[in-house]
């Protein structure tokens, strides 16, 4: 019993009632002005509840129930409701501090029905309690047919500055808010129950509230809808059987939402929209449901550590101007893009895994941007990535592989750039280019794919340098179509099916690239393709080095091709080529072979240590070989056969078994003078490590004006260069006669028609060092 004077305000009696003495209680009481009447005594086990200071116990069926009590409580009061409903016929309101509210046994029930807006209860002061209670607020009358939700009815509204914990709670308010937080509030909600709600909680006018361990089943709308300046954090909470939204953010909201858990929500696990910067931490989202993160509307939210499993549209949606940024979160099983963005988006996705997806890893459509970076998508049935419209993200140090379709897909104008990933046994190619896209591609390993490595098609364009393509199953670089691609030093190796195959119309360049060991050519120039093909490494491939065919032209200069079990240079069909300037050698064939009905300008090139001829010339090929130098160890020199035609003249030929062999219905032009040539391009001087074959038939003879040793040249006679023609074989008089027997010093003093221009030197010593 509390006995309180107005003036002083002082406590005059305070007794449990095991000790209480009704005569001490009368003296104590003789002087007070108003007695209390009507006392009645509760029977409370001090070690459950103890009564204490400002304590009432209500029953349900208390006169004017606990609207009343509300009325005229007193700061720091207790109410303690009895087992029961306490049906509420008007809004109740809690304004002064420390009024705590709990349920003798947690069976006690306030239920509010009533027409008209606001709140069952509302509280505006600090320091309240409301524990082990069970809410339900319905709209006056029978509302169960009503499919609407009325946003501005609620179970419970929390306002004022108020700091007020609710504990234990049960919340129910179909389609009406379930607790509403409002104005600049920082209440506690923990291990509360929401059921059949629109919104479980709603945040809005800069509140902040702590909301954890709760639970929210069946919520309309949403479990948690935040807006207006909302914080706070939301923690370890589990949400349920949801017919829309888990959690719907916007309003420039900033709040925390850590370690809950999302199930079988018809729409989206997590909602973020109009401006908000929410960050999301350690979430789960399973079960059924649309998409797992969404984002839109300007909102630059932080997702980090999620987990989205079996989304039946995607794992993560940015669209319509958001940004963000996502880390480390995982992204299982969606049915449509694990990661899909559009409409202007700009996020950064930093260290997730976006894994066995029904469709695509990652999709990028319309004119996004964004920044991806050390992020694992694997498993998924088509592209790891998919980029269409005129998307330009940045790709880096990615790992995607392992996907049904592409590795990755550009079409459209995309100007994406990858770098330094890793893109390694998807089922298609690793990197697919399409219509008029151009990226940029750099130092990418793109390795072990079960078809191309590099595809470029229809007007794709883009750059490629510094790129590692190896070991593809179909091919490793395929430029086909209109394509218009750069590919500037990559090394393109160890493909069964071809390093570097150029079709359609392309106008590729490609210089600078290393090509070595692809199986059938390690460079294939087909249809009517036009590359321009400059300073290449082309070495050590199972078949030939260079194909051109069909009606490919192009050109191919300075660049070293060496070492092929084939042809070092094929060109057959209607090919038309400009080959200048180029090394072919260690062929363990002939070194170039031009046959069918090809042309081409074959000028100043070197042959060096083929197994067959230098040069094999055979069909109705008709050819322009001039001002090229073979120094020739292998079996032939140049080799005309069949129907073949063109002009060769002005070559040198050195070292050669026969200079020059040619068949009975050649009609080729032939000059073996060896004149002043027009022009040679520089050559590659440190490839030659490629070449390992000796020089032979080389003497040393003594420099009569400086007494040096010098390597010397040997230019066979006219009857050690022709072979024996047969009775049907033109004879030597349809071509010129070559020069007399000269054994010459390269820097000794010889007769000028001897000596050969510094273009044709240059050749010379690079073949002698090869």
């Amino acid at each position: 019993l509390l006995f309180h004077f107005d003036a002083p305000r002082t406590l005059l009696f305070s007794h449990p009632r095991s000790s209480f003495d009704r005569g001490a209680c009368d003296t104590m009481m003789k002087d007070v002005i108003t007695m209390i009447e009507d006392v009645s005594f509760v029977d409370v086990p001090a070690d459950v509840h103890p009564l204490q200071a400002g304590v009432v116990r209500l029953p349900p069926n208390a006169p004017g129930g606990l609207s009343a009590t509300l009325r005229s409580a007193s700061a720091g009061m207790s109410i303690i409701l009895e087992d029961g409903t306490f049906y509420e016929t008007e809004p109740m309101t809690i304004c002064k501090p420390g009024i705590r509210i709990s349920s003798s046994s947690g069976s006690s029930k306030i239920f509010g029905s009533f027409a008209g807006t606001g709140s069952l209860l509302r509280v505006e002061a600090k320091d309240v309690l409301l524990q082990d209670i069970q809410f339900e607020r319905v709209l006056h009358g029978d509302v169960g047919d009503q499919e609407a939700a009325c946003p501005d009815v609620s179970c419970l509204s929390i306002g004022v500055d108020s700091d007020v914990r609710i504990e234990k709670c049960t919340i129910r308010a179909k389609h009406a808010i379930g607790i509403e937080v409002c104005d600049s509030s920082s209440p506690t909600i923990e291990a509360c129950t929401f059921e059949d709600v629109s919104f479980g909680i709603f945040v809005g006018g800069r509140a902040a509230p702590n909301i954890r361990r709760c639970e929210f089943r069946r919520c309309g709308e949403a479990a948690l809808r935040l807006a207006d300046n909302a914080s706070g954090v939301f923690s370890d909470n589990s949400i349920a059987d949801g017919p829309a939204a888990g959690v719907v953010a916007g309003g420039d909201s900033t709040t925390t939402l850590q370690g809950n858990k999302v199930r079988d929500t018809a729409g989206c696990g997590f909602l973020v929209l109009d401006r908000s910067t929410v960050m999301a931490v350690d979430n789960e989202v399973r079960g059924k449901h649309t998409n797992g993160l969404q984002c839109g509307e300007q909102s630059d939210a932080t997702f980090r550590n999620n987990r989205i499993f079996d989304s039946e549209g995607s794992g993560i949606v940015v669209h319509d101007d958001a940004r963000g940024s996502f880390f480390g979160n995982e992204v299982r099983g969606a049915q449509m893009a694990g990661v899909g963005l559009r409409d202007r988006t700009a996020p950064l996705f930093v260290g997730n895994l976006v894994v066995g997806g029904a469709q695509s890893g990652v999709v990028m459509v319309g004119s996004c941007a964004g920044v991806f970076c050390g992020n694992t998508i694997t498993g998924n049935q088509s592209c790891g990535v998919g980029l269409k419209g005129s998307v330009s993200p940045l790709f880096q140090g990615n790992t995607i592989t392992a996907n049904e379709g592409h590795g990755v897909w550009m079409q459209d104008s995309v100007t994406a750039t990858f770098q330094e990933n890793t893109l390694e046994r998807n089922k298609l190619a690793g990197v697919s280019v399409n219509n008029s896209a151009n990226p940029i591609l750099r130092k990418n390993l793109i390795k072990h794919g079960l078809q191309v490595g590099l595809l470029l098609q229809d007007e794709a364009g883009g750059t490629y340098v510094g790129n590692e393509i190896s070991h593809n199953v179909s091919a490793n670089v395929a430029v086909l179509g209109c394509s218009r691609g750069v590919l500037s030093e990559n090394i393109i190796e160890g493909s069964a099916s071809g390093g570097l195959l150029v079709r359609g119309s392309s106008m590729c360049t490609i210089v600078n690239n290393r090509l070595a060991g692809n199986g059938r050519a390690n460079l294939a120039v087909l249809d009517d393709s036009r590359p321009h093909v400059a300073n290449n490494t082309i070495v050590n491939g199972d078949g030939r080095g260079i194909v051109v065919s069909g009606t490919a032209r192009g050109k191919l200069l300075n660049n070293l091709v060496a070492n092929h079990s084939m042809a070092g240079l094929y060109v057959g069909g209607d090919a038309n080529p400009h080959v200048e300037g180029n090394v072919i050698c260690n062929s363990e064939r002939s070194g170039l072979v031009i046959e069918d009905r090809a042309k081409g300008r074959f000028v100043g090139n070197g042959f060096a240590g083929n197994a067959c001829a230098a040069v094999a010339i055979q069909g109705k090929a008709a050819p322009t070989l001039t001002e090229n130098v073979i120094v020739h160890e292998g079996r032939g020199g140049v080799w005309l056969g069949e129907q073949a035609q063109g002009v060769v003249e002005h070559n040198y030929v050195e070292d050669a078994l026969l200079a020059y062999r040619v068949s009975a219905l050649v009609k080729t032009r032939v000059c073996t003078r060896v004149t002043e040539a027009r022009k040679l391009l520089p050559r590659l001087e440190a490839a030659k490590a490629n070449v390992s074959r000796p020089m032979a038939g080389m003497m040393m003879v003594r420099d009569e004006g400086s007494g040096e040793q010098r390597l010397a040249v040997q230019v066979r006679p006219p009857e050690q260069a022709w072979e024996q023609p047969e009775e049907s074989a033109p004879s030597a008089d349809n071509v010129a006669p070559d020069e007399p027997v000269h054994t010459v010093a390269p820097k000794a003093k010889v007769s000028p028609r001897l000596r050969l221009k510094a273009p044709m030197q240059n050749m010379y010593r690079r073949l002698l060092r090869a």
